[in-house]
């Protein structure tokens, strides 16, 4: 992999080892998933739509929605399985990596917003395959492609789950909002947490923890780095026309954050985080009821859902002035860009009340429509 100049990681070709077989094409998912049938579950109708919690408060407040997929992974650890998913270490990175042991779940809980490094966990899952260990993969739809296309199709033991992806930021402007916030704090950042839920799961907070016991905690609406994310200005080029949002999808399951709730079924609207669970295939609802009993799940009207989660089925659309903040990230420095985005995201309270007016009156539109 190699790091493009927007913090992007990509493959690269040594062109010194190749011996043009294109095996690396062959089996890319881009190119190729719908020819080796990995296009999709096969389901030719809507996922059944649910709306739910894990029945832990403290897995369920661990978690940055309602905690279903760690009711998923321990019935898969309680057969004698696997569970793989995103992680971030102590040096901020999020790698993919190998749980089989309950205890160390909680390092695959929460939301990641980095680009993981797969490294070389898809051939660990094929090994496990093999050796007849089953397997619960997690990950953003087209890491699930990616291992569908590797292993040339679908796998009995192998139960997959994406996630509703709003895009991958860029690591550069991560890096830049670390340093940023080291700069302001004189200190070290040792752990993050994207989406802590002590300010509630709707209006949920970055936190930040510091080598000398300081801590940050902002609001995701009054955060630079959370703004740079969710104004769509720093994505992946190609989460701007990502080929993974349709439907059927490929995982088994999709999870995410039940946003709108309170239109679509306000009945199991709290504030502790409530997920939406879309059940793709038969191996999805298998996995559904074997975790039943660690589980509240509701069934909800599938297209109400996804009308108040746009990101479930649509890429986020590339600003006009993409190429100016790309490139500014890249040349620095950070405390100007952090500033740039602050007053962007963070504009008068006249213009962040019409702005709060303008999303209420678009949801309401959403769940108008899919009524009608």
């Amino acid at each position: 992999m190699r790091e493009d100049g927007g913090g992007f990681r990509y493959p690269h070709i040594d062109e010194s080892s190749c011996i043009g077989c294109r095996k690396c094409i062959k089996v890319c998912p881009v190119f190729n998933g719908e020819a080796r049938g990995c296009s999709s579950t096969g389901a030719d109708h809507e996922p059944a739509a649910y709306g739910g919690w894990n029945l832990d408060d403290e897995v369920r407040l661990a978690s940055s929605s309602g905690g279903v997929f760690s009711a998923l992974a321990m019935s898969v650890l309680e057969k004698g399985g696997a569970v793989y998913g995103a992680s971030m270490g102590e040096d901020l990175r999020v790698r993919h990596v190998r749980v089989d042991d309950a205890g160390q779940l909680f390092r695959l809980r929460g939301s990641k917003y980095r680009q993981s490094d797969i490294g070389t966990v898809y051939q660990s899952v094929r090994q496990d395959l093999k050796a007849g260990i089953p397997v619960l993969f997690s990950g953003v739809p087209c890491q699930i492609g990616g291992l569908l296309s590797f292993l040339g199709g679908r796998h009995e033991l192998l139960l997959t789950v994406d996630i509703v992806c709003h895009g991958v930021p860029s690591d550069h402007l991560f890096e830049a909002y670390v340093k940023w916030q080291e700069a302001n704090y004189g200190s070290r950042v040792r752990k993050v947490d994207f989406r802590n839920k002590n300010t509630g799961w709707k209006n949920y907070s970055l936190l930040l923890e510091f080598e000398e016991g300081k801590r940050y905690v902002a609001p995701f609406t009054r955060d630079p780095f959370m703004g740079g994310f969710l104004m769509d200005i720093c994505l992946r080029p190609g989460c701007y026309a990502c080929m993974f949002h349709k439907t059927p999808r490929q995982a088994d399951i999709t999870l995410g954050d039940f946003w709108g709730v309170q239109w679509v079924a306000p009945e199991l609207d709290r504030d502790d985080g409530v997920s939406l669970v879309l059940e793709h295939s038969e191996k999805g609802r298998e996995a559904l009821r074997a975790a039943g009993g660690r589980l509240y799940l509701e069934r909800v009207d599938f297209q109400k859902a996804i009308a108040q989660n746009p990101s479930y089925s649509h890429s986020a659309n590339m600003p006009a002035d993409y190429r100016k903040w790309a490139e500014g990230l890249e040349r620095g420095p950070e405390r100007r860009w952090m500033n740039r985005i602050s007053r962007r995201w963070n504009p008068s309270f006249l213009m962040r009340l019409l702005r709060k007016v303008w999303r209420k009156w678009k949801a309401f539109i959403r769940t108008w429509k899919a009524k009608s």
